[in-house]
């Protein structure tokens, strides 16, 4: 590893505790440096402030079984190896892709394990990124960073992971645990730039079925208008000093409980302020091909 520190060393000394940001390659994707709490901060020009999130009741027994067995199938799922000389090919759809705020687009990427790819949006090209072993891409991860070897290398213990992910979301300002961790978590859903290994997504599932307050809704459409399932996280608020609600929400196939994107919008607006859908995924063996 570079850095000056040993991520392996550190994180069998103290599960909980992840390494500090390694100086390199800005991380991938602007937008995915933002945290959603940041983006949901801004709405139609509204400064929404956000209060302690969460409920205080426990997980509602169908989003806790839909995220469980979205565990399982995940374990079941045949492992996406990244290897020297292959790139990770991913295609979103979606508001905040490419370089104009709030547009709609559809984004492609591609990158190898050190940070080396390009990036195209609406199929022009706008970004390239050159990735070394001495200055390594990194990925968020709440309100850390992680390389590639990095993400390999997190627990798969539920148990462990929970700790992690914890460590990773310390509430900002307002934001409660609950949502800070119901984030975390999606964000690396949905903003890692390499494959997630079966086990450690099927650990992530896990610990998002242990959040507090969360709630399952069937039969909705997804920000690619794919028919989905919607594990939902709400979020109190204020905008213009009147109190608001937003949901932030994970979205599964309902029949093969893969992971389809996320959305945040404001109850009450049409609107979201935010929508990503992924729609297609998978290793590649060059900087042109897809899957």
């Amino acid at each position: 590893m570079t850095g000056g520190y040993d991520f392996l060393d550190q994180l069998r000394n103290d599960l909980a505790q992840l390494p500090d940001q390694v100086h390199g390659r800005p991380r991938r994707r602007v937008w995915l440096a933002i945290s959603p709490i940041a983006l949901a901060l801004v709405v139609a020009g509204t400064v929404l402030v956000l209060t302690r999130g969460g409920s205080s009741a426990v997980p509602s027994a169908s989003a806790a079984t839909f995220l469980n067995a979205a565990a399982d199938h995940a374990l079941a799922t045949p492992a996406a190896r990244l290897g020297v000389g292959q790139f990770y090919y991913e295609k979103y759809h979606g508001t905040d892709l490419g370089p104009l705020e709030g547009a709609i687009g559809t984004s492609e990427q591609w990158m190898n394990r050190l940070g080396t790819g390009r990036e195209l949006y609406d199929g022009h090209f706008i970004a390239g990124f050159t990735g070394s072993a001495a200055h390594p891409a990194q990925t968020s991860f709440g309100n850390r960073s992680l390389t590639y070897a990095q993400l390999q290398a997190l627990p798969t213990d539920t148990d462990q992971l929970a700790s992690v992910v914890r460590r990773a979301s310390l509430p900002a300002g307002p934001i409660g645990p609950s949502a800070a961790e119901y984030r975390t978590i999606g964000g690396l859903l949905v903003g890692s730039p390499w494959p997630i290994p079966p086990g450690l997504r099927a650990a992530l599932l896990r610990v998002a079925a242990a959040i507090p307050g969360l709630a399952l809704e069937e039969g909705v459409r997804d920000c690619a208008s794919r028919a989905a399932t919607a594990v939902v996280e709400y979020e109190r608020g204020y905008a213009n000093d009147k109190p608001v609600r937003m949901r932030f929400e994970l979205f599964f196939n309902p029949a093969t409980h893969l992971f389809l994107g996320e959305r945040g919008t404001v109850v009450g607006q049409t609107q979201p302020f935010r929508c990503i859908a992924l729609l297609r995924a998978g290793v590649v063996n060059s900087m042109t091909a897809r899957r």
